[in-house]
């Protein structure tokens, strides 16, 4: 069979649309692994304040879940620990089908040129970023703002986990004198 320009052309938008329902799969796979693990959080980070529960409760829940769902992977007493982090990192988290996110940093409110007490952070940038990344930015970036500048670039450039830890290594966002497009406000 010779190919001729509009076969050609057919394969090439085939391919395109292939690789953009893929891309567009995987980004809601993550975002609903997300939501999940923020909601999980949430439910351990507020029964443990109620109830008083200690550490090893964690470790408990990470078994009965295992009992109860063999095979369930990202559930470990590691992972739970994580998801508790996540959730009270950004207590403030609207979760719904709003178009921004809307978190409350007081640190901001303290600096002097910060852009003031609020900023929102675009839904599509927290969301387009994986746990992995999310993690890393609460275990190696202590202020909203700087999480917020390499969530969005991490979004809006493609950085893989690695990539972004090199950025925070190298003090990009000290380094950077370009505004992060973070957005600051609570509900």
């Amino acid at each position: 069979m010779t190919t001729d320009k509009n076969y050609l052309a057919f394969i090439n938008s085939l391919k395109q649309e292939i690789i953009k329902s893929r891309y567009q799969a995987a980004r809601l796979a993550n975002r609903e692994q997300l939501l999940l693990y923020f909601k999980t959080g949430r439910m351990l980070s507020e029964k443990v304040k109620t109830q008083k529960w200690g550490t090893k409760v964690l470790e408990q829940i990470a078994s009965d879940l295992q009992s109860n769902l063999p095979g369930l992977k990202g559930f470990s007493f590691t992972n739970l620990k994580k998801m508790r982090q996540f959730y009270e990192a950004y207590p403030n988290l609207e979760i719904g089908p709003s178009a921004t996110v809307q978190i409350e940093d007081p640190n901001l409110a303290e600096k002097p040129n910060a852009i003031g007490p609020w900023a929102t952070i675009q839904l599509e940038a927290f969301y387009s970023i994986s746990f992995t990344h999310h993690i890393l930015l609460l275990n190696r970036c202590k202020k909203a703002e700087e999480r917020f500048f390499y969530i969005e670039n991490s979004a809006t450039q493609f950085w893989s986990v690695s990539v972004m830890e090199h950025q925070i290594d190298a003090n990009l966002f000290f380094r950077s004198k370009a505004s992060c497009p973070i957005i600051l406000r609570v509900l």
